[in-house]
């Protein structure tokens, strides 16, 4: 595909910089997928980009390739100019991340097995809330963190130079402080989500079908590793991502259901039994413990701001008929 030759090249240089569209990525994705050779080829020029350069030229044995080569090394004055247009602190750390993301398989796995490189002084630091609890947290960078009932947050007492990473568990909402030269990202059971500086909300519960990224403010890429799928995210898009399916399901939220938690904002919407369970142990901190057969159609859609247990229960018993029992950490629900 020698006439397609300049069309990569200007990919690869738009994608090095930082400024690939949507459509430009993936077909650049998809060029580099093709072959053993446009892998290596993408590679080697990504490492001469970075300044750090370990594959010898000779690995490049064709004509393309090594004008390709060529053209990632050369200080041409129509390139030096070219690049000049762009601000040189556009973040290579953060192409790094991409690079590696969709070419470096080896390297994401290194992320979720041994969470990330960080120099060995600085230990992980565990934030875990029970049911009935939700907490806010500030990490070393100023990003601002909300977490869930029921999740956990892990994060480095000292963030690295090159990269923030956190790992998520549950829920969490974060508004990420901008810091171009080291991208953020959140780990979650095999996703990943980067950001430089924006606001989205995770969810990631055990009970849940997909992991679920919503974002509010700023841009970010959501990559599902084991599955090597990526999308971006604008502002009022959320993304769900089935476990174990390479499919991706872009959606537009609604603020309250994928948000409203943080603002204390508890919503059934159509909520089975099961379901219905789930969200009032997790909200609240209690077992509920059930007398009798709930019914098979049993659907709930309800919206609660700041209100007790026992408001919530009365509610929700009178019009489903059924009586109830509360004590400090247990609810008896008789049908």
């Amino acid at each position: 595909m020698e006439e397609n030759f300049e069309d990569i090249d200007h990919l690869i240089l738009v994608f090095l910089r930082g400024e690939a569209s949507e459509k430009q990525y993936h077909a650049l994705k998809s060029w580099s997928h093709s072959s053993d050779e446009n892998k290596l080829t993408f590679e080697s020029i990504e490492k001469i980009w970075l300044g750090n350069p370990s594959l010898p030229a000779s690995n490049l044995n064709t004509t393309k390739r090594d004008q390709i080569w060529a053209r990632a090394t050369q200080n041409q004055t129509t390139k030096r100019n070219l690049i000049k247009s762009y601000p040189t602190n556009i973040g290579w750390w953060m192409v790094a991340a991409i690079l590696f993301l969709i070419f470096s398989g080896v390297w994401l796995a290194t992320l979720m097995e041994k969470n990330t490189k960080v120099p060995e002084n600085i230990s992980w630091i565990n934030k875990t809330n029970p049911g009935g609890q939700q907490s806010t947290h500030l990490l070393p960078d100023g990003t601002k963190v909300w977490l869930n009932a029921q999740s956990v947050l892990k994060y480095p007492d000292i963030f690295s130079d090159s990269v923030r990473l956190v790992k998520i568990h549950g829920e969490a909402y974060f508004e990420v402080a901008k810091d171009a030269e080291k991208p953020f990202l959140v780990l979650s059971d095999g996703v990943l989500v980067e950001a430089l500086g924006t606001s989205f909300n995770v969810r990631n519960y055990p009970e849940d079908l997909a992991i679920s990224v919503s974002l509010l403010e700023g841009k970010v890429m959501v990559s599902e590793i084991s599955q090597g799928q990526s999308a971006f995210l604008i502002p009022g898009e959320g993304l769900d991502i089935p476990r174990g399916k390479s499919q991706f399901f872009r959606k537009k939220y609604d603020y309250d259901t994928s948000f409203g938690w943080k603002d204390g904002i508890l919503i059934f919407n159509g909520n089975d039994f099961t379901g219905f369970r789930q969200l009032i142990q997790r909200w609240y901190g209690v077992n509920i413990h059930i007398n009798g057969a709930p019914p098979s159609d049993w659907s709930i859609r309800a919206r609660y701001k700041n209100e007790s247990l026992r408001h919530v229960l009365r509610d929700i018993c009178f019009n489903k008929n059924i009586e109830f029992e509360l004590t400090d950490t247990n609810a008896v629900l008789t049908f």
